[in-house]
């Protein structure tokens, strides 16, 4: 559930940033801005087709192995980016590897929970695509600055790397081996 909730939540907190960004950038459009939020979103669909596949063929946990590290080493570049243009390609590839987490997790929580108690698991699980995007560490209402929104969208990715991390560090310490499709 923490790495569907990092993966979503970095989805949506970006637009807290998107005016800071804006005058980092000096990016007259807002629209220009706005793309890092839908080349994310076209990443997202796109790794779902990719991904749900592949891990049908060879096994889930060895696509989220991959996934979630190159999800996790993506945020990184996002964070330190140094124009407008790398932080619209880097979302977009760090979207397809995220959308293991959120396209994959179904079928996980089908195959490793008993039909007693999927429905429950189904509901905690789903906490994180619909919860991510309202627990946005960076979203404060009071917050309007654009140097305290810069430095909160930058902290932010730093943030949800090292909340990627700690799921990775987890899922490969407390998950066992999944079954085969």
């Amino acid at each position: 559930m923490l790495l569907t909730i990092s993966s979503v939540l970095y989805s949506t907190s970006y637009t807290s940033g998107i005016y800071a960004l804006q005058e980092e950038f000096n990016v007259s459009s807002e629209a220009i801005v706005t793309l890092g939020l839908t080349t994310y979103l076209l990443g997202l669909a796109v790794g779902s087709l990719i991904l749900a596949p592949i891990s049908e063929t060879y096994g889930r946990k060895p696509v989220y192995a991959v996934a979630m590290i190159i999800f996790s080493l993506l945020v990184i570049p996002c964070a330190k980016a140094s124009s407008m243009a790398e932080i619209i390609v880097i979302r977009f590839f760090g979207a397809i590897a995220g959308s293991s987490m959120i396209a994959n997790a179904p079928g996980t929580v089908g195959d490793i929970v008993s039909d007693e108690y999927r429905a429950l698991a189904f509901s905690i699980w789903s906490i994180g695509p619909l919860n991510g995007p309202g627990t946005s560490v960076n979203s404060f209402p009071n917050m309007q600055a654009d140097s305290l929104q810069l430095l909160a969208q930058s902290s932010a990715d730093l943030l949800r790397s090292t909340l990627v991390g700690a799921g990775r560090i987890g899922s490969c310490l407390f998950l066992g081996p999944l079954p085969r499709p």
